[in-house]
């Protein structure tokens, strides 16, 4: 299936064999801005403009489980971590919040294990490396932080030309590649942290980034 979330404060599961939207799931109030899902835990997790995060349990019949609260503005993004142990969000409030899901759906104490605090503005983009122990975040104060966890300390500071709007490890995480706006694309190695290459050719902001080809290629 597909999900979505929309300006219509909606979730929507789609069934791609009927092109049809089989289950809505309510509950949000404000504008749906980011969502994960997680293959092994089943797990759907979605966040926006009203500050919470809400985790769902899909299956043959979705529910809710949890609203998680601590985000003091909008929330920009969400993204499980491989193992789906751990839940990162960010958001308006500059911050980074690492919640605990290990055991997964009502099996999870859903506690705070952290707020990393490395932003002077909003952060607007997350990604795990490919083993969890990295954390990349990238804000509109023009910096990406990669944080080690689970100790929460700071492995690198990337400084950028402008806002950045996504960020993206490399399938073994030798690289990371960055989203601005700037209307570049910028790849940095992860073994000393410098920058190996600019991609230009947008005329306006870089709004998301992928790797594809096995890491050979990035859109």
């Amino acid at each position: 299936f597909l999900v979505t979330g929309s300006n219509d404060s909606t979730v929507k599961i789609w069934n791609l064999e009927a092109i049809c939207d089989q289950y809505k799931l309510h509950g949000h109030n404000d504008l749906v801005r980011t969502l994960d899902f997680g293959q092994k835990s089943q797990l759907i997790v979605t966040a926006g403009n009203e500050k919470l995060i809400r985790v769902w349990q899909s299956g043959e019949n979705f529910k809710f489980l949890h609203s998680l609260s601590g985000h003091s503005e909008w929330v920009y993004a969400v993204r499980l971590s491989p193992d789906e142990q751990v839940l990162a969000s960010a958001g308006g409030d500059c911050c980074v919040k690492l919640w605990d899901c290990a055991g997964g759906g009502d099996g999870a104490s859903w506690g705070c294990l952290g707020t990393l605090k490395g932003h002077s503005d909003a952060v607007r983009a997350l990604d795990f490396s490919h083993k969890g122990n990295f954390l990349a975040s990238g804000g509109q104060d023009f910096w990406v932080v990669v944080w080690i966890l689970p100790n929460n300390t700071v492995k690198y500071k990337l400084k950028h030309e402008d806002g950045v709007l996504d960020v993206k490890f490399s399938p073994k995480s030798e690289w990371l590649l960055t989203a601005v706006g700037d209307e570049t694309l910028r790849l940095w190695s992860m073994a000393d942290g410098t920058m190996v290459r600019t991609f230009a050719g947008h005329s306006h902001i870089v709004c998301c980034c992928l790797f594809i080809d096995h890491g050979k290629r990035v859109v």
